[in-house]
């Protein structure tokens, strides 16, 4: 038998890991998962899991090594999973699945691991990797949520710097931000670049128009009020049938 387990032998994690490196270079991929499925339930930790899941990214499994990752998460290993995220990263890069990238980093934020996520950011960043906006807003979402508003706009402008081209959350995401934060004014100038960027399925918060619109309204700016109603009409965000009566309910 190849690589023979003697029943006197006492294998640790560390033993399991290697066999299944060695087999599923020496053997292939087939080999090595039979082995890990016939391991005994002892040897279900994060170094065994993670050791298969670096021969499902070595032999480009990408729905296998994905299934491991769930798994790693349903045994509750998310806490120290960092290597395993940045293993599916170059699993991604390396196959070409650029959108699940973005999936990734959704992913971590679900456990409200800013710090995590901002790791694969990095580590995606550094790989020059297509230029997806939408990786970065994921982060710049979670800047927001938190009212994190140096972090947010850092890495606005680190997008900007790197010629990234931000699109309607970037924007949206910055505004909802300083409307927390009681910065109004800048929050409005956000949203407005939100809308002229907007696409047909983007639409802001109601809330968030009305405390827009409320704070330009009570500044007396009457003129802005009607521009920025115009520009909502302009972008398809509400219907021109009804702009003469919001105007109405603001500029009297």
């Amino acid at each position: 038998m190849w690589m023979t387990d003697k029943r006197y032998f006492a294998l640790s994690p560390r033993d399991v890991t290697f066999r299944l490196d060695l087999m599923s270079k020496v053997r292939g991929i087939e080999e090595a998962e039979k082995y890990f499925n016939n391991i005994p339930q002892k040897f279900e930790c994060l170094e065994v899991y993670a050791a298969i899941l670096n021969c499902y990214a070595g032999a480009k499994c990408v729905g296998k090594a994905e299934a491991g990752m769930q798994k790693m998460k349903d045994l509750g290993f998310v806490a120290k999973m960092l290597l395993t995220y940045n293993t599916m990263l170059d699993l991604y890069y390396q196959t070409g699945n650029f959108e699940k990238v973005y999936m990734l980093v959704r992913s971590v934020l679900k456990f409200d691991d800013i710090e995590r996520a901002e790791k694969v950011f990095e580590e995606w960043e550094s790989q020059n990797l297509v230029h997806d906006i939408r990786v970065a807003n994921a982060l710049i979402g979670a800047y927001s949520r938190k009212c994190l508003v140096e972090s947010a706009e850092t890495l606005v402008d680190k997008v900007l710097s790197k010629g990234w081209k931000p699109d309607a959350y970037t924007w949206y995401y910055l505004a909802t931000m300083y409307l927390q934060n009681d910065q109004t004014p800048k929050a409005v100038e956000m949203m407005k670049k939100a809308i002229v960027v907007s696409g047909p399925k983007w639409k802001p918060s109601s809330d968030s128009l009305t405390s827009c619109l409320e704070y330009l309204n009570g500044e007396g700016e009457f003129e802005k009020v009607e521009k920025f109603i115009k520009l909502l009409v302009d972008n398809g965000i509400i219907p021109d049938r009804y702009s003469g009566e919001i105007v109405e309910s603001y500029v009297r």
